[in-house]
């Protein structure tokens, strides 16, 4: 389970998205916005991580572990939607008041699709191990 490379990349997500619930991701007036305090931002980054997690021990079905992937990808995009929102409808806000913590979720994502990745090259090399029976 350890040894396939779509479990690092997975496991790169966790971590990832772990370090994004513990910054700040903004400032308003100031102040910095910080994940806790975002119950959008830190309740789709949790579950998309907890995906990640589920998605390691789904190594048996590859369908299923490409579909928890995908669905851990969607709810990383909305954790950084929610974020960039959250910052954007205060007032007189800009884009300079978004923190650099919200590439986070991005990140998360691009581990994500090398997982995706992973797993379909194993797809594929089992369906070149059953033409050969």
């Amino acid at each position: 389970m350890i040894q396939r490379i779509q479990t690092l990349w997975l496991l790169a997500a966790i971590a990832v998205l772990a370090v994004f619930c513990f910054l700040p991701f903004g400032s308003v007036a100031g102040k910095a916005i910080e994940v806790s305090s975002d119950i959008f931002v830190l309740a789709s980054a949790v579950v998309s991580a907890l995906l990640c997690l589920v998605a390691i021990f789904l190594y048996r079905s590859l369908g299923r572990q490409k579909t928890v992937i995908v669905a851990s990808m969607a709810f990383a995009l909305i954790s950084a939607a929610f974020g960039t929102l959250t910052v954007l409808m205060d007032d007189g806000c800009s884009l300079s008041s978004l923190g650099w913590a919200l590439l986070l979720p991005l990140a998360a994502v691009v581990a994500q699709i090398a997982a995706w990745r992973g797993v379909s090259a194993d797809q594929r090399l089992l369906r070149s191990y059953d033409r050969l029976r």
